[in-house]
């Protein structure tokens, strides 16, 4: 599908967000490691060395000068003892989840070819560089003021518009997201938007969406296959996993920041979607780093 044949609703609708970038070498832990990246962008210009990117579908290989624009699988990565990289990742997705280019396949190819996008990544790595010195993941934990925030805005744009032109340049598509009823994007944005501490926004999403309940669920699960307030409970459920992964929030936070009042009734909500309690899950997050398989 074509940039012109999507709606401007659909483009509103994708969410995307810098979650960390970095300059400088591979460190020891992050060399040969196993990491999902099914649900975002892990981008990569080789400064220095060499990497391989190893999944069941293939494996893809990159030198210095080259950017490895990561599969959206799981696999493990090989860097060289010497690599040096700009590492640039972040999400872009639509709201019902897809990433935004089809296919999970990897992408290498040299920095010569679009010498606006080096340019523009190394805009953002001054600028992190100046600001989280030091910090080389988890940028959404860091605070900041106002003015900074939307200089790294403004540059993750111009990366945005240069990524998305060496993608399409390099045989990649949009994901055909111009297809929903534009009441479903409002819908999906309405439980986006609302903070994860308060309760399921149901009169909210009736009043936006201008729809009664059953013809909203019915829309809804035919665009992204849950109901809306299974569709909330996966938003809750991705958070909370990622505050017990980092390790920067106690449970007992997780489970005030997620809108529950009793830490028991968060574990069995936990358990219920993740199989698993949350103290479970974060020890075996913390055994699998250990062992370098995460």
């Amino acid at each position: 599908m074509s940039d012109d044949a999507t709606p401007w609703h659909a483009w509103g609708g994708m969410r995307s967000q810098l979650l960390w970038v970095y300059e400088g070498p591979v460190p020891d832990t992050a060399k040969s490691v196993i990491t999902d990246r099914r649900d975002a962008y892990w981008t990569w210009l080789l400064l220095e060395g060499a990497v391989k990117v190893s999944t069941p579908q293939g494996a893809w290989r990159a030198k210095a000068g080259d950017w490895m624009v990561c599969p959206h699988e799981i696999g493990r990565q090989n860097f060289s003892s010497d690599a040096r990289i700009l590492s640039i990742h972040f999400s872009a997705q639509w709201p019902s989840g897809e990433n935004l280019f089809t296919g999970s396949a990897g992408n290498v190819f040299p920095s010569a070819r679009y010498p606006r996008l080096a340019r523009s990544a190394r805009s953002l790595a001054r600028i992190a560089r100046a600001r989280f010195p030091g910090v080389t993941q988890h940028l959404l934990m860091q605070r900041t003021d106002f003015r900074t925030f939307w200089r790294m805005q403004m540059n993750f744009a111009r990366w945005m518009l240069d990524f998305s032109e060496a993608m399409q340049a390099e045989g990649r598509r949009f994901f055909q997201a111009g297809v929903s009823d534009p009441r479903v994007i409002r819908a999906a944005n309405c439980l986006h938007e609302t903070p994860l501490h308060e309760p399921f926004p149901e009169e909210r999403l009736l009043a936006e969406t201008g729809l009664g309940r059953a013809r909203l669920e019915q829309l809804f699960w035919e665009r992204f296959g849950l109901h809306t307030r299974d569709y909330w409970n996966r938003l809750r459920l991705r958070s909370a996993m990622h505050d017990l992964a980092t390790g920067a929030r106690s449970v007992k936070e997780v489970c005030h920041r997620h809108g529950f009042r009793q830490a028991s009734h968060f574990t069995k909500w936990f358990r219920l979607h993740a199989g698993r309690g949350p103290l479970a899950y974060r020890r075996s997050i913390t055994e699998r780093r250990a062992k370098g398989t995460l």
